[in-house]
């Protein structure tokens, strides 16, 4: 081995080390894919993310980075109003864990990541220091949003997404999107280090059928798309969401449009048009006419590669998604959490079973991507950092 592979790997334990003797790879093994990796500095098809999805292998990881936000969405439930508890080191360890687990994206959000701000430039610029793609999504609805993008660029934040309503549901609904196009345009100008923006829309009744022209809009102006559907309360613990959708999710009414709609999405994708979100995950949700998206039945926890991806939230806590969160029992950390890799998937794996299930797009993509079914460029347009 040489003086540079050993020194790799004993920083790669370093991590791991508290309970290294619970982890099933070997020194050997990490070497070699320390080695994979570093073979090329700009990986777009990563055998890594090509081949059967291995234990240490995480698509991505989402950072609840503060539970406070100005707005109050009707359908969002994530503003709880903690703040962010944890320290910037403990934030550098959260992610040096997160990138000995080979997670390859991190979605920084909600609520307002931008609200609680004065450790934020340091964290993502850490982030991307060590290997780790990130995104920042945000309303834009914050004091100083300028200062703010510009000091996020300088620390070495590569890419942002804003939220954006095609059909405002509220004030506070029309209040964010009337800034994503001048912002996202704005972030997009500050430097050649920029690898992608994005605008995040969820679709609904109401607003779907304008979904094609929208994505022809921001793409003129080099702006991704990328589309979710709304999700009503359903009474689990640690949700997201919040009221019963009354009017605005989707019925029996509205498939045949729907279907119409997202074949011509499918069609301005592959005609280049900057749709983030993948035909994979529109083949899922279209089977058995639309099945999982009427009943929100699809369940991460009944594939093998489970767990695909994490979610941090404010006080450095780990649970397995972002619209369902069990407090009781065991709890896991951030700065220890590729040393309990094993002991969390087996306690994921119990505490998903109460899931009802879901449609959204970005955690079942990062299911496909683990396996080996969807390119990691689905989630980073752009060039990839090397591990």
């Amino acid at each position: 081995m040489s003086t540079d592979d050993t020194h790799e790997v004993n920083e790669a334990f370093k991590i791991i080390a508290p309970t290294a003797s619970n982890c099933s790879i070997t020194t050997d093994e990490l070497t070699a894919l320390l080695r994979q990796l570093s073979n090329t500095d700009s990986i777009k098809s990563s055998d890594c993310f090509r081949r059967p999805f291995m234990n240490f292998n995480l698509t991505k990881a989402e950072i609840l980075w503060t539970r406070v936000c100005p707005l109050n969405c009707s359908y969002c439930a994530m503003a709880s109003g903690e703040r962010n508890s944890r320290s910037l080191d403990d934030w550098k360890i959260g992610f040096e864990n997160l990138k000995a687990l080979g997670c390859k994206f991190v979605a920084i959000y909600g609520a307002e990541p931008l609200a609680d701000f004065s450790k934020l430039p340091q964290a993502v610029g850490f982030a991307e220091h060590i290997g780790l793609n990130t995104t920042v999504i945000t309303s834009g609805v914050v004091k100083s949003l300028k200062e703010k993008l510009n000091l996020l660029y300088a620390h070495g934040a590569t890419s942002l997404s804003m939220s954006y309503d095609i059909e405002p549901l509220d004030h506070a609904s029309e209040l964010k999107s009337a800034l994503a196009i001048k912002y996202l345009r704005y972030f997009q100008s500050l430097g050649s280090n920029i690898r992608d923006v994005a605008a995040i829309i969820t679709l609904t009744k109401t607003n779907f059928r304008a979904l094609p022209e929208t994505i022809k809009l921001f793409s003129e102006y080099g702006i991704w798309i990328f589309f979710d559907f709304i999700h009503p309360f359903r009474q689990q613990p640690g949700s997201k969401c919040r009221g019963a959708g009354t009017g605005l999710t989707f019925d029996d009414s509205d498939l045949q449009d729907l279907d119409y709609i997202l074949k011509d999405v499918l069609r301005l994708k592959e005609n280049k048009y900057l749709v983030h979100t993948s035909k994979e995950f529109i083949d899922i949700i279209s089977a058995e006419n639309y099945r999982v998206l009427r009943e929100y039945s699809w369940n991460c926890g009944k594939a093998d590669c489970f767990p695909s991806w994490v979610t941090i939230d404010c006080d450095g806590s780990v649970h397995i998604c972002d619209d369902y969160q069990i407090r009781d029992g065991r709890q896991f950390d951030m700065t220890t959490l590729a040393g309990e890799w094993e002991a969390f998937k087996s306690n994921a794996k119990e505490i998903v079973k109460g899931c009802p299930g879901c449609a959204w797009n970005t955690h079942i993509d990062s299911h496909l991507v683990k396996e080996g079914k969807l390119d990691i460029s689905n989630y980073i347009h752009g060039r990839l950092k090397k591990l």
